[in-house]
């Protein structure tokens, strides 16, 4: 319990520094993501405030839990993708680095643009051929 209470405050901390808004006004809904091959859990958080005018605003990211060898993970979002065109994986918000080999990422969440990769049958002949 602690571990989350401790996650939520880094969460609410980032998210008001990023948007530049009071992390006691944030609203999150965390939603558990099927995937992460190596991952000890994905959830895709969305983050709810007001802007200045009072509007509501949605952010969302995805927090990616990671023990043991797959923090690595970590490392590559940090030293390799970091230095590679935004197009070619998610943005890496922040890692914490935790007890005993875990990892939290906090990545941009990306929308899905198809559920079918090959929708393109061109795409899909070359990889195919």
């Amino acid at each position: 319990m602690e571990s989350m209470d401790r996650e939520a405050t880094r969460i609410r901390a980032l998210l008001a520094h990023m948007h530049h808004a009071d992390p006691g006004e944030l609203h999150l809904r965390h939603q558990r993501l099927r995937g992460g091959l190596q991952a000890t859990s994905v959830t895709r958080l969305a983050v709810r405030d007001r802007e200045a005018r009072g509007r509501w605003r949605v952010h969302t990211l995805v927090v990616k839990r990671l023990a043991g060898s797959a923090a690595r993970e970590s490392m590559v979002y940090q030293e390799l993708l970091a230095s590679l065109p935004a197009a070619l994986a998610p943005r890496l918000y922040a890692a914490d680095r935790g007890t005993a080999g875990h990892e939290v990422l906090y990545l941009e969440a990306l929308r899905s643009v198809s559920a079918w990769p090959w929708g393109k049958l061109s795409a899909a002949r070359g990889v195919l051929e």
